[in-house]
């Protein structure tokens, strides 16, 4: 029977190899691991190097738009004048009396303060006549966008009922909760919702609230664009779409005003014939906004519009040459230009 030292001394001479080949994979693995540290810190100035050039590249792209933009702004100024090629943006009631301050041949005064307040009146009433509906197209909207994805029936259930006893803050200021909650609802969504609810908790719609840059008045105006008839609105399940609480002009445009003949025209910027639908869609919104508030400040005077639109296209976009474009369109009540800059 071997001793304990011999079965110690058997021991060591199986471990010796053993321990000699674990020495060299562990020699090696410092060797690979000091091949990567150069590789690394190469690694990392390449992905700084890159980080630079998209910085570099975004400010080129930045500039080149800018320069672009420049150019066609110039160009509609040439064409059109200087008050056309100017940039607008509508963020409240007052924004649009303003606008139509600037109208040719007719239009508000800007001197004439009377004729102010009672044109932002008449806005203020339109869209107070756009509250209600708007609520139950809210209500029918998040039901239809959400209830099988963020908000529980229990949520819904209570805002029909708060809805059918006329308590519409209550309604929105549960919708607005449960999608608070959610924290994954668009957030857009939430403001168009906190605005409208805002004006709820006034016992007078018309003390302001709806001229107010952070009221609702330009998203209720721009719905009343879109539905005539406030009890078509009423039923709308995807109001959400489209909806927007300012309205943005690359290029303002002119309202003229004879007799019972009214035309508005604006304009949009784009740098790509990609982007021509787009721009007919923008100027859609825009020009229908604005008939309609005409048409509330100005009752019953015109029965004659006429709609223009103007996209002026950078000419050194890619694609030019092979789109199917025209310079001039018409689609339903509405005259598309395109200038090719």
């Amino acid at each position: 029977m071997a001793s304990l030292q011999e079965i110690a001394e058997l021991l060591d001479q199986k471990l010796e190899p053993i321990q000699a080949t674990l020495a060299q994979q562990q020699a090696t693995l410092a060797q690979q691991q000091a091949t990567l540290v150069p590789i690394q810190k190469t690694l990392a100035q390449q992905q700084v190097t890159l980080a630079q050039q998209q910085v570099t590249l975004a400010q080129q792209q930045a500039t080149l738009g800018s320069l672009v933009e420049s150019r066609l702004r110039d160009e509609a100024k040439r064409m059109f004048g200087e008050s056309f090629s100017k940039p607008f943006l509508i963020k409240s009631v007052g924004g649009i009396v303003h606008i139509l301050t600037k109208a040719k041949y007719g239009g508000l005064v800007p001197s004439n303060d009377k004729k102010r307040r009672e044109a932002q009146a008449s806005l203020e009433t339109c869209a107070a006549n756009y509250v209600v509906p708007t609520v139950h197209s809210f209500y029918l909207s998040a039901k239809t966008r959400f209830s099988k994805t963020l908000l529980g029936k229990e949520v819904f259930d209570k805002a029909k009922a708060a809805l059918d006893e006329k308590k519409y803050d209550k309604c929105l200021g549960l919708l607005i909760g449960a999608l608070n909650k959610t924290q994954t609802a668009p957030k857009d969504v939430v403001v168009f919702m906190e605005r409208l609810k805002k004006s709820l908790s006034l016992s007078d719609l018309q003390d302001g609230i709806l001229s107010e840059c952070n009221g609702p008045g330009v998203m209720l105006i721009e719905l009343a664009s879109r539905y005539p008839d406030p009890n078509d609105l009423m039923n709308e399940t995807n109001v959400f779409q489209g909806l927007c609480e300012q309205i943005e002009c690359d290029l303002r445009g002119t309202i003229t005003m004879v007799g019972d003949h009214a035309t508005v025209a604006c304009g949009e910027i784009k740098s790509s014939f990609k982007c021509l639908q787009k721009a007919k869609e923008q100027l859609k919104k825009r020009l229908h906004f604005l008939k309609t508030a005409i048409e509330q400040v100005f009752p019953q005077t015109f029965s004659n519009f006429v709609l223009i639109g103007h996209v002026f296209v950078a000419k050194h976009s890619s694609n030019y040459g092979s789109q199917n474009w025209e310079s001039q369109e018409i689609e339903n009540d509405i005259s598309y230009n395109v200038h090719v800059v």
